[in-house]
């Protein structure tokens, strides 16, 4: 089962179809998007509930098993549908069957998509052509990276889901290394 991230629908309000397809093929975009998520999560976590923000979402296969709960993504005519398994679903079943699968709006939350969609674009534009970048890529993600940093640094509000301090016995977790001491 492959990951969903960010659809071709996704990058039409930043970017022709056109363009974009001959900055790259689906491989090395999808591999540009996985590498766009892990930058953002490095800003978000230990702050963010990153499981809540970023859900995992599946392409659809017919062959495929999911697991109760799953979000599964299809591209059918025109649009881009997303789907949640009501109960654990066995390979081989029909995805519009309404007893095992419910329809979804979009989960994706429509800021992080905007952030990855430019931090995406920027790895295409760098790995085709790293002295040509065109100036807005390099400021929108500039503006993006900046923008994460605030989030992180708590300069900007967002509501977005934050992690829970408190562990499973309501007690709140507190770090710190363990003490040495050392004899001379």
């Amino acid at each position: 089962m492959a990951k969903f991230i960010l659809s071709a629908n996704d990058y039409g309000s930043t970017i022709k179809k056109t363009i974009l397809n001959t900055l790259s093929n689906d491989e090395d975009r999808a591999l540009a998007e996985m590498q766009s998520e892990k930058e953002l999560t490095a800003y978000l976590s230990g702050k963010y509930d990153l499981v809540a923000l970023l859900p995992t979402i599946y392409f659809w296969a017919l062959s495929s098993a999911y697991a109760a709960e799953s979000i599964v993504y299809q591209y059918k005519a025109g649009k881009d549908l997303f789907f949640k398994a009501k109960v654990a679903i066995a390979a081989d079943t029909v995805l519009e069957d309404g007893a095992n699968w419910e329809a979804i709006d979009d989960p994706r939350d429509p800021l992080i998509k905007e952030i990855l969609i430019d931090l995406t674009l920027y790895r295409t534009h760098i790995r085709l052509a790293p002295n040509q970048i065109p100036e807005t890529r390099v400021q929108k993600r500039d503006d993006q990276i900046k923008f994460l940093r605030m989030v992180s640094r708590g300069d900007v509000i967002v509501d977005w889901p934050l992690i829970d301090p408190l562990n499973d016995n309501g007690s709140v977790t507190w770090g710190s290394k363990e003490k040495f001491i050392k004899d001379y």
